[in-house]
């Protein structure tokens, strides 16, 4: 029996693949992680139970061994959502650790900067409406003297 993408099984399904080993062998191959870098359900038993696990390896553009399954939207990092979401190479990118790690901070980053330019653009329209408010108020005043 061969079993494709197994990180999506459910504990009850790998205990039961578990038990068919008495019979006829069962090969599993899926990912171990999600792009949170968690660990699958389906993953998380089979490392518990399996008899021996080979893991094939993936190299990261910097050269380094890939352990993360990183997720891109628009070529930026997603580090929130659905955990289960059909994509290949135009969702996914094997990267290795260290680069996930820098492009967290690069999108931390960012998303401080919007939220400080939004913020920035707020405080300003609510300053000029002020001004514009005692300006149209001062003149009034004059007007009625």
């Amino acid at each position: 029996i061969i079993v494709d993408e197994c990180q999506f099984c459910t504990e009850a399904q790998i205990n039961q693949l578990k038990e068919l080993t008495e019979y006829v062998p069962v090969l599993c191959y899926g990912l171990k992680t999600d792009f949170r870098t968690k660990l699958f359900e389906g993953s998380k038993r089979l490392v518990e139970i399996a008899d021996s696990l080979t893991e094939l390896k993936s190299i990261c553009a910097c050269g380094r061994k890939a352990t993360v399954n990183a997720r891109f939207s628009n070529g930026k990092l997603v580090t929130r959502g659905s955990i289960i979401q059909i994509g290949g190479d135009e969702k996914y990118k094997a990267i290795c650790y260290d680069c996930f790690i820098k492009l967290k901070k690069q999108e931390k980053a960012q998303d401080s900067i919007l939220k400080m330019t939004k913020e920035t653009n707020f405080y300003q329209r609510k300053k000029s409406k002020r001004f514009l408010t005692k300006h149209f108020f001062s003149k009034k005043k004059k007007f009625f003297s």
